[in-house]
């Protein structure tokens, strides 16, 4: 009988050793597992990642074997048997990307943090930073910061971070799961916290809290770089669009807290009127 040994590649002593080709210990072989997924667990992801790769390297040298061996020990076709192989290895490829990914984010904020990555590695890109999720709700305490964990949780959001690493920025919404209105969106950018009137709430990481002209500058001329039309919008300019909005507060100088309820009075495109509100009484001229 061919028997999988794993092994802790720390110290190579052996974890578990399962039988490979028994259809009747399937049972038996899950529950051996379950057992060693502690110790499988305490294994640095770099050398799990390692020891699976060869594995799979084992897999796939011996894959035409194996299926021979399943269609004999389960009666399934070996076209069947070959196609469980495949979607084994596929999940195996998987695990191995997200490996690389997680490894490489740790690589990120552990050497220098972000600062030196985004300095000394340009990448060529905007990020675009949807800043609603900012705050503490359901979806990061519930969901988030559980999964990614304490050490990598800090660097979630981390538009302050981001912007004073020099990183080219843009604001938006995540439109489809989240409001568009920008203004709700530029409050919590900047208070790191859900609207003052939905109760006291604690700030969600507030070293990573944005400016009033930061947000401003997202949502306008970054915007607009990041669309690669900042020569023909994006701020008041001589030769651009008359693309301009009228608001019923100055969002520099009100509470920070009613930012969320702004409301737009007039909207111009191109110096054509396109919205008016019934608030607004003021005119405008072509």
């Amino acid at each position: 009988m061919t028997h999988l040994a794993i092994h802790n590649p720390a110290n190579d002593t052996l974890i578990t050793s399962l039988p490979a080709d028994d259809a009747a210990s399937v049972a038996a072989k899950a529950a051996r597992a379950r057992a060693a997924q502690p110790a499988w667990a305490a294994v640095p992801l770099a050398q799990r990642k390692a020891c699976i790769e060869k594995f799979r390297a084992g897999v796939v040298r011996d894959l035409e074997s194996l299926a021979v061996t399943m269609t004999r020990e389960t009666g399934k076709p070996i076209k069947m048997s070959r196609n469980e192989l495949n979607g084994l290895l596929g999940r195996i490829d998987f695990f191995l990307k997200e490996a690389d990914d997680t490894l490489a984010t740790e690589t990120v904020f552990s050497d220098g943090g972000m600062t030196e990555q985004i300095q000394h590695t340009p990448l060529g890109v905007v990020a675009n930073i949807q800043t609603l999720w900012a705050r503490y709700e359901p979806s990061v305490t519930d969901v988030a910061l559980p999964m990614v964990g304490e050490a990598r949780g800090k660097w979630m959001y981390a538009f302050r971070s981001l912007i004073d690493a020099g990183a080219p920025y843009a604001v938006s919404s995540d439109w489809g799961v989240s409001t568009l209105n920008p203004f709700p969106i530029m409050e919590t950018a900047i208070t790191r916290q859900p609207p003052i009137k939905s109760g006291d709430h604690p700030v969600f990481l507030p070293e990573q809290r944005m400016t009033r002209e930061e947000c401003v500058k997202g949502y306008t001329t970054f915007a607009a770089e990041a669309a690669w039309r900042s020569h023909d919008t994006g701020s008041l300019s001589v030769g651009k669009y008359a693309d301009l909005i009228v608001l019923d507060r100055d969002i520099f100088t009100c509470n920070v807290y009613d930012i969320g309820d702004t409301e737009v009075l007039l909207t111009l495109l191109g110096g054509k009127e396109v919205h008016r509100s019934e608030k607004f009484t003021g005119k405008t001229h072509a």
